[in-house]
Order: structure tokens, then sequence, then C-alpha cells
């Protein structure tokens, strides 16, 4: 299994100071491993909070694929963000 970050540690280390691990990631997602193979990711609040606002919901595409057969010269996009809205 691929690692997907520079930032590695063990769950022993993570068991032992977890603020710690956190720290020396600078900002950024840790691998954690078991047994040498990544077992989970840790994601400190800021990078977590980016992720989610860079994430297009997948309710969003479906619409999104449900619309792409329209003739959007004629339809009203306003109208399209408000359906879109409504459904949250």
């Amino acid at each position: 299994m691929q690692i997907l970050t520079k930032n590695i540690s063990s769950i022993s280390d993570l068991k032992k100071n977890p603020m710690q691990v956190l720290n020396d990631a600078g900002g950024e997602a840790v691998a954690i491993l078991n047994h040498n193979k990544p077992a989970f990711y840790i994601v400190p609040t800021n990078a977590y909070q980016q992720i989610q606002q860079n994430t297009v919901p997948q309710w969003h595409l479906d619409k999104l694929k449900e619309l792409e057969n329209l003739d959007l010269e004629f339809y009203n996009f306003d109208s399209v963000m408000k359906e879109l809205d409504e459904i949250k």
C-alpha cells in the first residue's frame, strides 16, 4: 500500500506523544504505521478544513450529472444553484 505523505510515525510513537507527532509534521497529514504498513492517517484541523472546503460533495456531483444533458443555453443558472442549495 502506498504512503500518501512524507510524514510517517508508528502507533507506538503516537501513543507516547500524539501532539508531538502532529506538531513534527508541520501542519500536514501523518501516516501511522502498524507493522510497517499504513494503518491510518492523522490530519491537523486546518488541513482537514481545507480538504473539506475543496471537496465537492457527492450529492452535488450526482446533480451535475443529471443536469449535463440539459440545453444550458436556455437554462437559468440561478435556479440551478437554488435547487442545489435546497437539496442540502
